[in-house]
Parts: structure tokens; sequence; C-alpha cells
């Protein structure tokens, strides 16, 4: 049995109501979607191609999505979760290091390198991640979720990028550090901008960042208020995200 959304419903039930059968042709199983294709990256260096119900009505009530992802070389698909969906994720090409963290109040971090062939699962609801390391070479997932629709939840920008923005109070509380801090992240949590450069001489990878990369924390110096606005002071700060490179982040 099917039950095709019917993309002009104005009907609003718990997921999507159903078309008569009557109507259902082959289209509405079927998708020119072309994943063979590579992909632009975005700033933090990928990019989430899916194909859920929204893109194939057939999808409703079937639980099921795919999902390309391409990676720049050292890009990431950074810290999130999926409400509604565990993952099962294959590397079609390079090299991609993965984990998921555990709930309270282990927190436990499960992790792997993938190469290609390679097949990891993702639990639903828990945040988890993908990174390349290779600094010279792209790669290339397919991620297969159990739900026709499984939502993302990108945990910087939630957090730090809400509308209206979460008080900083409220987070300089749960994360341990200064209210300058907070408002330094959710100033650039909007305007991430990373320019990626290698550094032959020590064979390192220099990020001209004006934010932070999603899978690191730095500690920045107190921003001050000029003029209203906020004004960084130059600062650096080093830490090796891998066991492949050190990462420098002004």
């Amino acid at each position: 049995m099917y039950f095709v959304l019917p993309i002009n419903s104005q009907v609003l039930v718990n997921g999507f109501a159903c078309l008569d059968p009557k109507y259902v042709t082959a289209d509405h199983f079927f998708k020119a979607a072309m994943l063979d294709t590579p992909r632009k990256t975005n700033k933090v260096g990928s990019n989430v191609t899916l194909i859920n119900v929204m893109q194939i009505p057939g999808l409703n009530t079937l639980g099921i999505s795919i999902a390309r992802i391409d990676y720049a070389p050292l890009g990431q698909n950074p810290p999130h979760t999926h409400p509604r969906a565990t993952e099962i994720l294959t590397v079609l090409e390079g090299t991609l290091h993965v984990g998921f963290v555990t709930s309270n109040p282990n927190n436990t971090l499960f992790s792997k390198v993938l190469n290609k062939g390679d097949v990891f699962v993702f639990p639903v609801g828990l945040i988890h991640f993908q990174f390349n390391p290779n600094p010279h070479q792209p790669a290339v997932a397919i991620a297969a979720l159990s739900s026709q629709n499984p939502g993302v939840i990108t945990i910087a920008n939630a957090v730090f990028g809400s509308k209206p923005p979460i008080s900083d109070e409220v987070l300089a509380k749960a994360f341990q550090v200064g209210k300058g801090t907070i408002d330094w992240l959710q100033a650039h949590s909007l305007s991430l901008s990373l320019s990626l450069s290698l550094v032959p001489s020590d064979q390192c990878i220099l990020l001209n960042s004006d934010t932070l990369p999603g899978m690191a924390f730095i500690r920045p110096r107190q921003p001050s208020r000029t003029s209203g606005k906020l004004s960084l002071e130059r600062s650096w700060s080093t830490w090796h995200c891998s066991k492949l490179q050190t990462i420098s982040v002004y």
C-alpha cells in the first residue's frame, strides 16, 4: 500500500495526508536527483543533498530518506542531530572521521575513521559529526535515514544562532565561561567565513577565520563594545583537532 503526499494540500496532520490512489503516477516515486554529481560545499566544507518526502511524494509513510554528502578537503558536517531518524552512512570516496556522543550522564564518544566502502550507524537523536581529515582530497558519502522527514538540528546554530538569541547569562552558566565569550560566539554564528591554506613549512593547516570551526573550541580574548558594535582583539589559539593536522585560528 502507498500513501502519496498531495503536494498542495493545506490539511495539517502529524505527517501528511494521502493522495487518492487513482491520481498516483510513477513520477510520484521518482526524482532525477543527479546524486552522482559533485556539489559545491558550504562555509564549513560540506554539502548535504537530502532526498526526502518533499522531493519524492511517494516516500510518504514509508519511513526512509537518502542523502548525498560532499566534503571539501578538511571539510565537515558539523555536530548535529536528527530528531526523527537513525542514520546509516557509507563512504563512496575518500576518508572520514565520524562519531556520535551518547546521552547523559556518560556522554561517551564513539568514533571511527572510515575508508571507502566502510559503513557507520548514528543512532536516532544523538549528536554526531563527519570530518574529512585529508587536506588535499574531497570525500563523498551516501546516508540513508529512517524517516521520510528526519529533520536536522545543527548544534552550533541552535545554541549560538537562535532567533531570538538565548540569554548570554544562560549560556555562560551552561558552558562555564564569561558572558563576553558567549557574546563573541553569538555575534559570529551567522557570519561563518573560513579560508583554508596550507603552510608547507610545518605541514599545518592555517584557518584564516572570523569565527569557530564547528568541531573546535577556542578561548578568545574578551570582546569589547565600541560604539555599540562588537569588536575583537586579534588573538591566536592552537589545538590538535586530530592526529593528522594542527589548526590555528585568529
